[in-house]
């Protein structure tokens, strides 16, 4: 049986951390199952998650994301297993993997956490592959261009307007991107598809993963820094601390590593409230996450 997992990775402001992450499961060419999961970000207060004036078209579409909805969400390692067991050792697909699973994987660095073991292609670049440009810029490969030209009866992204970020339908229009291919092709599956096009998949392990350009090792440097809170955290002291909190609360990791970059403890010296910010209010009136009696 040709079986498949479509998914579609939205993330949160500069640091670009798992937010929402949307699967559709395929089988014998039928969408038979949607998903939709919320992440709570590590180290990132509500209001710097990047869903207000960050990214002023964040998740204009679909459900939609609340302070007590994010309040309430998993964290991604948490809410991995979940996922795993929709995956079910299947194909993973996404348009432009390379993106999403290098922010699947800094989810889980967020948290010093093994990265998932899991196979998947790029939906992209068979799309490149099996359609020639039809515009002179050549850049119209995106998910709204391929469902208006390719598979426009599916109504998919037809309220886009520019604006993405509905994890789920994004996730449909991937999948209807690979089923329109094996038509176009006249492929029965999808490794009879990477096969025709000449595409590749890649392997995440526990410590390593397979992109383009070779293996990727797990670890930690200047490059990959660990436990950076948002821009313009500092300003709010009651967050900030609070930030710093979750991230040791939550790391799954060697301790060591926190401590070389420095990231405070909760033994150490707690900086003045802020009482007249408006966004985060003063930490003595609303203790953050994590503050010791």
């Amino acid at each position: 049986m040709d079986s498949f997992v479509a998914i579609d990775l939205e993330y949160s402001d500069a640091s670009r951390l798992p937010l929402r992450l949307g699967l559709v499961e395929v089988r014998e060419r039928v969408v038979v199952a949607r998903h939709g999961f919320w992440f709570r970000v590590v180290g990132r207060p509500w209001h710097f998650t990047g869903t207000g004036h960050h990214y002023d078209n964040m998740f204009l579409r679909g459900e939609q994301l609340t302070e007590d909805v994010y309040a309430g969400s998993p964290y991604i390692v948490d809410a991995w297993p979940a996922i795993d067991a929709i995956i079910a050792g299947r194909l993973v697909v996404a348009h432009g993997a390379g993106l999403d699973f290098a922010r699947v994987r800094a989810g889980f660095d967020a948290h010093g956490a093994p990265w998932p073991a899991l196979q998947y292609t790029c939906s992209l670049s068979i799309a490149k592959k099996v359609w020639k440009p039809w515009h002179r810029s050549g850049a119209n490969h995106t998910l709204d261009e391929l469902s208006t030209h390719v598979f426009p009866e599916k109504g998919l992204l037809e309220t886009r307007y520019n604006v993405c970020h509905d994890a789920v339908e994004d996730a449909e229009a991937c999948a209807e991107v690979i089923l329109a291919a094996m038509r176009e092709t006249g492929t029965a599956t999808l490794d009879e598809l990477i096969a025709h096009t000449g595409t590749r998949t890649w392997r995440m392990e526990a410590n390593q993963c397979q992109t383009s350009k070779g293996w990727v090792e797990r670890g930690y440097s200047r490059a990959r820094p660990v436990a950076n809170v948002p821009y313009g955290l500092n300003r709010h002291p009651g967050l900030q601390v609070a930030a710093y909190l979750e991230i040791r609360a939550q790391w799954r990791g060697d301790p060591g590593i926190l401590d070389e970059r420095r990231v405070p403890r909760p033994e150490d010296p707690w900086p003045d409230g802020c009482p007249d910010c408006r966004v985060c209010r003063c930490w003595r009136l609303s203790p953050p996450l994590g503050r010791p009696e």
